[in-house]
Formats: structure tokens, C-alpha cells, sequence
């Protein structure tokens, strides 16, 4: 079974760096050694900023929990997260929106 880990406090960024996360909300499931087995949105509610769906029909962050519970590699390994960019995160200027 795998170990499970939570992260909580990274105000120093260490995870975000680590795992290349530039979106708040965004995803990391990891095993024991810290290689990424899924990373993305949590699910499909928003399908743009600001803008979602009334029923959840993908439950990306759900399914790769239980892939992984059952030994198994998740049938989806990264999606892209929608919402704002990290502060600090190293992304494009032409493309960074600040909140």
C-alpha cells in the first residue's frame, strides 16, 4: 500500500519548485520515492479562468489516489491545471496574469 504524505505549509516554495507547479489549485500525487503519478487539475470543474461546468463529470486527482491504492498507474497522468499562477513561480511574462 503507499505511504501517503501531505503537504500543508510550502510558503518557502520547496514543493512547487520541486514538482514545477505554477497553478493554484494544482494537484501532485506522488509514491514513497517522490516520483509524480499524477499531476494536474483535481477534477473538471473549471474548463477555463473563471468559467466551470455545473456537474463534475472528471475526477483526475480521485481516480489516480485509487490507481495508485490498487498498484496500478492512473489512465491519466497530467492534465493541465486551470486557475491563477503562483506567486513566485517562473512562468512567461506574456501569459502571467497577477491577482
Amino acid at each position: 500500500m503507499p505511504e501517503m504524505i501531505r503537504f500543508v505549509d510550502d510558503k518557502k516554495h520547496l514543493m512547487m519548485k520541486k514538482f514545477g507547479a505554477t497553478i493554484t489549485p494544482e494537484a501532485v500525487l506522488v509514491d514513497k520515492n517522490q516520483h509524480v503519478i499524477y499531476q494536474g487539475a483535481i477534477d473538471n470543474w473549471f474548463f477555463e479562468l473563471g468559467r466551470y461546468r455545473l456537474e463534475i463529470t472528471e475526477h483526475y486527482l480521485i481516480e489516480a489516489i485509487e490507481a495508485s491504492l490498487q498498484g496500478k498507474e492512473p489512465s491519466v497522468k497530467k492534465t493541465d491545471a486551470i486557475g491563477c499562477f503562483i506567486q513566485g513561480a517562473t512562468v512567461d511574462k506574456k501569459d502571467h496574469h497577477q491577482h
